[in-house]
């Protein structure tokens, strides 16, 4: 029972960092398609 206990608390860690990490590549992701449309646009 310890040995799930400890699997969810060590899943839960993992999501929150998951969703900080998400959040960062996303708007990385958007930066780069902006300026690539950007860079489309001006040549």
């Amino acid at each position: 029972m310890d040995n799930v206990v400890e699997m969810f608390s060590l899943t839960k860690r993992y999501d929150e960092n998951a969703t900080v990490i998400d959040l960062y590549s996303g708007l990385g992701r958007r930066l780069l398609v902006f300026s690539a449309v950007l860079v489309r646009l001006l040549f």
